[in-house]
């Protein structure tokens, strides 16, 4: 629906038209709020910025139709540096989907219970004031009882609550490359990213290959591309965004809520974010509801139906992720050549293949160190790098 440059009102303003954004509008707009968003870009699904891999708990949440879905994996391989390789396979299956038209799905969703959009106009800064929150854009203000940040990572709305932000760079190419369909590849080496590397396969002849690192990765993704072999002709396009690599339990303040990326809901280890921000997102339109019918916007309240309902559903394994990731960051390349030692035990693999989890890493977590071969390993993997106690420590906490 479009727009002059009046004034506007609603029951609730959403800042950020992707996915976390277009799913809590149209869970609100479906109750019969009243729900304007706010997106800078004028096609909100473009530039493409995600691998675009998830796993299959997205149909616990929300019913993906079967056009958006390219390809389904069940097995990914571990490429360490020194050359070994190691299969891994079980009951779960990862998604590969076309994140255009599943970001343009959402959008008609919530268009289709009348929400109202106000795309192509930039969102500036926020004020309270008595019973509302005024948002103001470059056209006009528009004020509602309570707004929302699905601003993505470099979240203004989240500057506004004085929380911080730390991020890492995506970058992937699609190219034409052969490999098997039902198989993603991660690679750990720090000589290409001192994160990780991924290809994923989208079809018989296309996959997604990318990056995640810290910083200047448009050369390392060059790297990774001579690696695999992947030549400058058979690119088809790139894609990059910025993920948040932090862990957040406040995730609200007066009148004030945050989903997505601006929130933190992403997993530090792998850059996912999909599943877990639409968790947040369902979870966020029931305190949203709760919030509007019974009139109460204090922080006390939002934290209390938002961020602590939010942590106790997965904000634990958003946790578990963020210390996995600060594991992995430390350690070199020698010490993820032994890794392959540890993840070539059938023991272990057993564990994984029955009990692995892209969304819940507790689940394989727990049973896993409690198998003789990982605590042996991680015993003496724990004597030679003792300043990683801490954070393996936190990664296992409950």
């Amino acid at each position: 629906m479009k727009q002059g440059k009046g004034d506007l009102a609603s029951d609730v303003t959403i800042i950020g038209a992707g996915p976390c954004g277009c799913f809590l509008a149209y869970l609100l707009a479906k109750e019969g709020f009243r729900i304007i968003v706010v997106e800078k870009k004028r096609i909100p699904w473009l530039p493409l910025k995600c691998a675009g891999l998830i796993s299959d708990r997205i149909n616990e949440i929300l019913k993906v139709p079967k056009s958006i879905i390219l390809n389904e994996c069940n097995e990914s391989v571990l490429e360490f540096p020194n050359g070994e390789k190691v299969v891994i396979s079980g009951k779960e299956r990862a998604f590969v989907i076309d994140r255009i038209k599943f970001d343009k799905f959402l959008f008609k969703l919530a268009e289709s219970e009348g929400a109202t959009f106000l795309l192509g106009e930039k969102f500036e800064r926020l004020e309270l004031k008595g019973s509302c929150v005024i948002a103001f854009t470059r056209k006009r203000k528009i004020t509602s009882r309570l707004l929302v940040g699905a601003d993505g990572t470099l979240s203004k709305v989240r500057k506004t609550l004085g929380l911080r932000t730390e991020k890492v760079e995506g970058f992937q190419a699609r190219a034409r490359m052969k490999y098997k369909l039902n198989r993603v590849k991660l690679l750990f080496d720090k000589r290409i990213a001192d994160f990780f590397s991924w290809v994923i396969p989208e079809s018989n002849n296309v996959c997604r290959v990318g990056v995640m690192c810290s910083k200047g990765s448009k050369t390392v993704l060059r790297k990774l591309l001579k690696r695999v072999k992947i030549r400058e002709n058979e690119i088809i396009d790139y894609q990059f965004g910025f993920i948040p690599s932090f862990f957040s339990r406040r995730m609200s303040g007066e009148r004030v809520i945050l989903v997505g990326d601006a929130a933190a809901q992403t997993k530090a280890s792998t850059g996912g974010g999909i599943v877990t921000g639409l968790l947040g997102s369902k979870i966020a339109s029931k305190c949203i509801s709760k919030s509007l019918k019974e009139g109460c916007f204090t922080s006390n309240f939002l934290k209390k139906n938002y961020d602590d309902v939010y942590y106790r559903k997965i904000g634990k394994e958003l946790r578990k992720a963020y210390f996995l990731s600060k594991v992995l960051r430390k350690l070199s390349n020698r010490d993820l050549s032994s890794l392959s030692k540890f993840f070539s035990n059938d023991e272990i693999l057993r564990v994984i293949g029955k009990r692995g989890d892209m969304e819940y890493y507790g689940k394989w977590l727990k049973p896993m160190f409690s198998k003789k071969a990982f605590l042996a390993i991680s015993f003496l993997f724990l004597l030679k790098h003792p300043t990683l106690l801490k954070d393996v420590h936190l990664l296992l906490k409950p």
